[in-house]
């Protein structure tokens, strides 16, 4: 948004966008104000339960990285994991 309320795109702007999502064509990405999760974070922001998490860890299906003893999820790879889920029909 800029001053005043008004979008950075115009109203046809944001249309095509809106069509191109809808069609396929561009993916809408939510960006997340955090770089990195930790594991509480990750279960509490997804609904997915822990044990499941530290399996898709050691399945290497989620990627993960440890600080110390902490082991934490950056946004990315998480974002990824979720996006390589199937899709429901």
């Amino acid at each position: 948004m800029t001053d005043g309320g008004q979008s950075f795109f115009s109203t046809r702007a944001r249309e095509e966008i809106a069509l191109a999502i809808e069609r396929g064509l561009l993916r809408a990405k939510v960006i997340s104000p955090k770089l990195a999760y930790s594991i509480e974070e990750t279960v509490a922001s997804t609904g997915i339960g822990r044990s499941t998490i530290f399996e898709e860890i050691k399945a290497g299906r989620l990627k993960a990285r440890k600080r110390g003893r902490s082991t934490i999820i950056l946004a990315g790879d998480l974002a990824e994991y979720l996006e390589a889920l199937p899709v429901m029909a």
